[in-house]
């Protein structure tokens, strides 16, 4: 079975031009995503930046849940012509107004138990965000990648980015202060602006939402597996900063969450790669399965391997510049970044093999090895933060990193070996990282 005829027109028939546009988002996130971050780090300091890390890493673990891989079946549905967009999208609107309610209630009932030093009006302003608003976004996104209208989605994913970094514009220039509700509200409101646009521009563009012969508890099923390799990749990188306040932590969550992001910002580069490229992927594995997919990403081994050596060592060469970039308070962020550093490099080692096994029709063996390597990263967390307190999150983060590319590696040897053909499942239709990445 050859691959979506969505995905074949994006890769042949729009060249050069489709991957332009696509390059827009990830453009727009690297550029939005860092100034946001420096400015907001900067204007609230430390002690709430590290509060509003901790909760915004809860309420982005949420978001694929309430997605109920909603988006991905929109890929599936439309790329492989069997349902029309505006079908696909209003079945995919009422699943996800299903799973708004179910994590937002959740998220409010939970917060004095999960994370009682938060603001449940921050909790709330961050979920209306990025589980509601984004979340929409993420739709309209999915439909313009399954119809091979890779301008559309650019626009839509730059759209998203500049929302946030709007946000924080102008909480600065507002006088906003060190007050991360009211920089919540701007954002949330900015966010449900931008969402309410991009989803009458669909309806526009595709017809009106149907969802005539919908089954909520059908759609639900065939959802679940695209949720799970999200929900635990998110865990994975973010899980560490909730506990960390959770833990009384808050300014140290802050220097932490600092470093972290910027060695998530050196890594950028590598993930635009793999995007742009993973359509190569999807087509040599419907044409040779785990072996062509192999063959590819050894190709881009090499090149993105340097990178990730030279990254590594640009971050620890340059990290003495932080204070510089986001003022002097972070200094104790310092010597953070230069221990995580090498994590872009193993951060390669993930995402190559990832989409070796995703290419190949395995994608629910990768979601498998995520899993894994999130329980380890939250059970490590849980026994060494109140310990070592942040070198203890340190620990577990390099400890869960090298797990996940060390059985990522192990599966695609050991299918290699064995010849193994994947499993028939609906997990395996559209990859994960096809559409997006938790920021």
């Amino acid at each position: 079975m050859g691959p979506p005829r969505g995905l074949v027109r994006l890769r042949f028939g729009h060249g050069k031009r489709a991957v332009s546009w696509a390059m827009l988002g990830q453009v727009s996130a690297l550029v939005a995503s860092t100034a946001n971050f420096l400015l907001l780090a900067r204007i609230l300091g430390p002690a709430e930046y590290g509060l509003v890390a901790g909760t915004w890493a809860l309420v982005l673990a949420s978001a694929p849940i309430a997605a109920v891989g909603a988006d991905r079946l929109i890929v599936r549905d439309v790329s492989g012509g069997h349902v029309p967009p505006n079908h696909a999208l209003g079945t995919a609107l009422v699943t996800m107004t299903f799973g708004w309610f179910v994590v937002v209630g959740g998220l409010a009932v939970l917060q004095p138990i999960i994370l009682p030093q938060t603001l449940l009006s921050l909790l709330l302003l961050l979920a209306i965000a990025d589980v509601v608003a984004t979340g929409t976004t993420t739709l309209v996104n999915a439909l313009c990648f399954a119809t091979a209208n890779a301008k559309a989605g650019g626009i839509s994913a730059a759209l998203v980015n500049l929302a946030k970094l709007a946000a924080v514009l102008l909480f600065a220039l507002t006088g906003g202060g060190q007050d991360p509700v009211r920089w919540a509200a701007i954002y949330a409101g900015l966010a449900v602006v931008s969402a309410t646009g991009q989803l009458l521009w669909a309806a526009r563009r595709y017809g009106r939402p149907s969802v005539h012969g919908y089954h909520l508890v059908t759609r639900v099923r065939e959802g679940l597996p695209f949720t799970g390799s999200v929900v635990a990749g998110v865990v994975q990188n973010d899980a560490d900063k909730t506990l960390l306040v959770r833990a009384g932590l808050a300014e140290p969550a802050g220097h932490y969450s600092v470093a972290y992001r910027m060695a998530s910002i050196a890594y950028l580069p590598v993930l635009a790669v793999l995007q742009t490229t993973f359509y190569r992927f999807f087509a040599a594995g419907a044409e040779g399965g785990l072996p062509a997919t192999a063959a590819l990403g050894r190709r881009l081994a090499k090149p993105l391997l340097a990178y990730g050596v030279l990254a590594s060592v640009g971050l620890v060469v340059c990290a003495p510049l932080v204070p510089v970039l986001v003022g002097e308070q972070y200094r104790p962020s310092v010597p953070l970044l230069m221990l995580l550093a090498p994590l872009v490099l193993v951060k390669v080692v993930q995402s190559l093999t990832g989409d070796v096994l995703t290419g190949a029709g395995f994608q629910h063996v990768r979601t498998r090895c995520v899993a894994i390597a999130a329980g380890v990263n939250v059970a490590t967390n849980l026994v060494l933060i109140p310990v070592l307190g942040l070198y203890g999150a340190i620990i577990a983060t390099a400890v869960a990193e090298v797990l996940q590319a060390t059985l990522l590696l192990w599966a695609v040897r050991s299918r290699l070996r064995r010849g193994t053909a994947p499993a028939e499942d609906g997990a395996d239709v559209a990859p994960a990282s096809s559409i997006d990445e938790p920021e």
